[in-house]
């Protein structure tokens, strides 16, 4: 419903735990984005932080993705995200669409040869996924989390004390869910390596070569930014990513 969430997805700017997190808890952030959930009578109460999305080949693949020419001609299972789309269109890897509960099913007969969900979702995803995935590679391109959300009216409704108590519950949740996520990720890292997959961590130079291929300031993202963001998106956005780097 809210077309502007899809901001995050813009590859390589906020993607990181720390970025990610500093930009939902901006000003800007609530003025450009958050706002406009108003009008569906949707308040946002927290972010779930449950890390980057990764580049990931299945075991039948087995290869490591790590520069932008990994990407090539491969056949990558893609999220239903317009501004992904337009990511993997330039990595000219084969997007390939298939449901999330049919991810597990599909690897194991070679339907496609990688994927992209954060360490946690390829751990807990449905059919066992976790069984089919070869090396997992931490590119960090977009943030792979969710939001919770309450009934803006309801909240607006409440007297004033139980409102704030609320509100203030909520950001207690927030801090909780986030130490959670780390220890979640830590055990799913400990029982990916049990099941001999193999955990890659791409180097400062490979970070830099792939977001200098695929990242934000491509010109091909412009457009995007100001269908989000409307006709001053380019601007907004740069304020935006000022705001996530702090």
């Amino acid at each position: 419903m809210v077309k502007e969430l899809d901001v995050l997805n813009i590859p390589f700017w906020s993607s990181n735990d720390n970025d990610y997190l500093r930009l939902f808890n901006s000003s800007l952030w609530d003025r450009y984005v958050l706002s406009k959930m108003s009008k569906y009578n949707i308040k946002v109460l927290f972010p779930y932080v449950v890390g980057a999305r990764t580049a990931s080949s299945t075991k039948k693949f087995g290869k490591v993705i790590k520069s932008p020419e990994d990407f090539l001609n491969v056949d990558f299972r893609i999220p239903g995200s317009k501004t992904l789309a337009i990511f993997y269109k330039l990595t000219k890897a084969n997007p390939v669409k298939i449901a999330w509960k049919l991810c597990a099913r599909t690897a194991r007969a070679g339907r496609y040869q990688a994927l992209d969900p954060a360490i946690i979702g390829l751990f807990a995803g449905p059919d066992n996924l976790k069984k089919e995935i070869g090396v997992i590679s931490e590119i960090e391109s977009v943030h792979d989390g969710w939001v919770a959300i309450g009934n803006q009216k309801f909240i607006d409704e409440l007297d004033q004390i139980t409102r704030a108590q609320i509100l203030m519950a909520f950001e207690e949740i927030q801090i909780e869910q986030y130490e959670h996520y780390k220890n979640s990720r830590s055990y799913c890292v400990k029982e990916f390596e049990k099941l001999g997959t193999k955990i890659y961590t791409p180097t400062s130079a490979e970070r830099e070569s792939l977001a200098k291929a695929f990242g934000h300031q491509n010109p091909v993202y412009d457009e995007i930014k100001k269908q989000l963001l409307g006709p001053k998106g380019l601007s907004i956005f740069d304020d935006l990513h000022k705001v996530s780097k702090g």
